[in-house]
């Protein structure tokens, strides 16, 4: 599970992501589903930089899992997010706390969904990813 995801961080990222995640340390452990607890009241204070796209409309959640309840904001067919920061959830899955472009909508959205990311959305050279 955790080498689709570095996997898939990699493609999207184009390695940077992972390269500060593995020097920070911040190596996710699989938890096995039945004794994963499910919080959906994670903390999420932190606003880093990036943004990146859904290419059909997602629904964001109140907490880092698939079974959280909605929040009631869609991202919209190539929604437009800015990632504030990022969190693996007791599975291992990566989920970022975002907020929709043009709007004060915020919510956790699970990485799979996002395409076109951007760490360095203001083009200064440094990418500012942050852990919730």
């Amino acid at each position: 599970m955790i080498k689709t995801i570095v996997k898939r961080t990699w493609r999207v990222a184009g390695g940077a992501f992972l390269a500060a995640v593995l020097t920070a340390g911040l190596v996710a452990v699989p938890v096995s589903p039945a004794s994963a607890a499910i919080d959906c009241s994670v903390s999420h204070s932190r606003n880093g930089e990036g943004s990146g796209y859904t290419e059909v409309s997602k629904p964001l959640k109140v907490g880092p899992y698939g079974d959280c309840a909605k929040t009631g904001a869609n991202t919209g067919a190539w929604g437009k997010v800015w990632l504030h920061c990022y969190e693996y959830n007791s599975y291992g899955n990566l989920w970022w706390w975002v907020r929709i472009d043009g709007t004060n909508s915020a919510g956790w959205i699970y990485s799979d969904h996002l395409t076109g990311v951007d760490f360095d959305d203001n083009d200064d050279g440094h990418e500012d990813i942050t852990y919730c």
